[in-house]
């Protein structure tokens, strides 16, 4: 074989067209340096679809335990107020009956009262206010207090004013007759005093000169 021949047979194959093929490289298709090898599944390991499912039915579980402990509560709520309610009204009809019971008495003397005759005038009026005196501590005893008037400043807090009477005898604005009396009931105003109130008459002249 001639030098030439030899030369020829040591260049790379031309291709087609003229174009030099080259030979395949001995490290093509080996991973390049640095890149990250492809993930292998590890033995056991759950998948990503079966692992959000079991989230998401973990999830239910606990809010339908959450909405039965809800449920629960306002249930017993709902019996807890029912129970108040009942009570309560209980304790109003004891103390109700309790005060009818007080006051059987004082119906009873009022009956008799009624029922007498023959009678002189001093000795019924005598029963009645025995019986004014046993119905007055009744109330007395349940909180009954009555408002303070004649005497006292006019307050219309506790007093109603229906006349004003001119005087110089007492003190301006001052509270000289009591028409109706005012009660308190275990310290709150119940109803107020019908009362009239003296007015100065030189209070009033310096009004009516302004």
């Amino acid at each position: 074989m001639s030098d030439l021949q030899k030369q020829e047979g040591t260049q790379p194959a031309a291709a087609a067209g003229g174009e030099t093929v080259k030979p395949a490289d001995a490290g093509e298709g080996a991973a390049e340096p640095g890149a990250v090898p492809p993930a292998k599944a590890v033995e056991g390991e759950v998948p990503a679809e079966e692992d959000v499912a079991q989230k998401l039915a973990e999830a239910n579980a606990r809010a339908e335990a959450y909405y039965q402990q809800v449920v629960r509560l306002q249930a017993d709520f709902a019996n807890f107020r029912r129970r108040t309610v009942q009570e309560k009204e209980e304790l109003l009809r004891a103390a109700n009956e309790g005060l009818v019971r007080e006051l059987l008495p004082v119906l009873d003397n009022l009956e008799r009262a009624l029922a007498a005759r023959g009678e002189r005038l001093e000795d019924f009026r005598a029963g009645v206010e025995m019986i004014y005196r046993q119905l007055y501590g009744i109330l007395e005893h349940e909180g009954l207090q009555p408002v303070p008037t004649v005497g006292e400043a006019f307050d219309p807090a506790r007093h109603e004013a229906i006349e004003q009477v001119l005087s110089e005898e007492h003190p301006d604005n001052t509270v000289i007759e009591e028409l109706q009396r005012g009660y308190y009931f275990q310290g709150k105003l119940l109803r107020a005093a019908l009362v009239k109130v003296a007015r100065s008459a030189k209070q009033a002249t310096a009004q009516e000169g302004e």
